[in-house]
């Protein structure tokens, strides 16, 4: 093993190569010889806890952000109750008819922890209607109904930011939400109707 380390790592110098026998962690201390700077890293445990984290939820978030930050020992939280907890965000929710929330593209991917769901869920129990209101929907949006009372899209293809502001397509949206006929689909006016065709509106039937 030294021989192959040396092969690929010229400068390395090698002291010494821990074996394990397969049980409880037996080694105290692992050598990684690089251009001549040698670090040593004492092992708690079973061998195989450390740097072996790829199996662990949240290690591939943000590209790979989140094995990093296990490697150096750190804990992972889910992002979604950590901002529940941080806002207090059921005792923001309590007594409320409505809980609006969104985010910048919504698909099926959105019911699976992420914030907007979770939020639906905590507003489901306080006996609130949830509302998502997101910049665009991809693949699986029509799943969305199954969490959320209505579903609003702001934006519904390319446009340049000065298009829709001419728009005001947050206007519609707010208004539509207001009138409370968003949960009422049969009531609908014509106008409402080409409203909902305009923004891209994916109301509850």
């Amino acid at each position: 093993m030294g021989r192959a380390v040396q092969h690929e790592i010229s400068s390395a110098h090698v002291i010494k190569i821990p074996m394990a026998d397969g049980g409880e962690g037996t080694v105290d201390v692992l050598m990684t010889a690089l251009n001549g700077n040698i670090r040593q890293v004492r092992v708690q445990g079973p061998l195989n806890e450390f740097g072996v984290h790829r199996d662990r939820p949240g290690a591939g978030a943000a590209g790979g952000l989140g094995f990093s930050f296990l490697s150096l020992g750190a804990e992972l939280v889910p992002g979604a109750k950590f901002v529940e907890e941080m806002t207090g965000l059921k005792d923001c929710v309590r007594g409320a008819d409505w809980v609006l929330t969104g985010e910048g593209r919504s698909d099926s991917q959105t019911l699976y922890g992420k914030l907007p769901q979770h939020g639906a869920s905590i507003a489901r129990e306080a006996g609130a209607e949830a509302v998502l209101i997101s910049g665009s929907f991809g693949s699986g949006s029509e799943r969305l109904l199954s969490d959320f009372s209505a579903c609003f899209s702001v934006v519904d293809r390319p446009a340049t930011l000065q298009e829709w502001r001419k728009r005001r397509t947050l206007h519609g949206d707010g208004a539509h939400i207001g009138s409370g006929h968003a949960y009422a689909p049969a009531d609908k006016t014509a106008r409402e109707i080409e409203l909902e065709k305009e923004i891209g509106i994916c109301a509850s039937q």
